[in-house]
């Protein structure tokens, strides 16, 4: 059994291999080390050879709730394999499928929002998923993106409408990252 971990308490970075080097680009310290956080990295590479890692930080506590509510639903530590964030999901499940897309994905009170391009990681954004506030957030984090994307993912089937409303010149899908 794998538990996936969809939280905006994980702390996410990208960079290029050629500079990942992990305390390069964690702030390692008092309030992020080893004993505060579960690391993980998964590496991409392209189809020219261009590679990206992408890493992760889960707080302890979370991972440790989220094991705990595994053990009830799985009966025992023991049938648990793993536990997976939910960007680690999405970056492998679509980089290879999307050139370029954005995915949205619900996390606690807002949206995380992915970014591919070159069937690469590029980004991992939060925005507030208020009415009032999300367009305004992720018209910040969109506007700064160079080689715009074709294609829009979308989790949450809610998200469907007010994403349409700001992007319609995008085919905008409906997916499931657990599937």
């Amino acid at each position: 059994m794998t538990l996936v971990a969809n939280t905006r308490k994980t702390a996410v970075r990208i960079a290029s291999v050629a500079t990942a080097v992990f305390d390069m680009h964690f702030p390692f310290g008092i309030r992020m080390n080893k004993d505060t956080h579960v690391f993980d990295a998964s590496f991409f590479e392209n189809e020219r050879g261009e590679k990206r890692c992408f890493m992760a930080a889960l707080p302890i506590e979370t991972a440790e709730e989220i094991a705990a509510e595994g053990v009830k639903t799985a009966g025992s530590i023991h049938r648990i394999d793993r536990i997976e964030t939910a960007e680690h999901l999405a970056f492998r499940k679509f980089c290879s499928e999307y050139e370029t897309a954005l995915i949205f994905l619900p996390q606690d009170d807002g949206l995380r929002v992915l970014h591919i391009d070159d069937n690469l990681p590029v980004a991992a954004h939060c925005i507030s998923n208020s009415p009032v506030r999300r367009t305004e957030e992720f018209l910040l984090f969109y506007n700064a993106i160079e080689n715009k994307p074709k294609i829009v993912l979308v989790e949450n089937e809610k998200d469907l409408a007010w994403v349409r409303e700001i992007l319609p010149e995008f085919p905008i899908l409906h997916i499931n990252i657990l599937e």
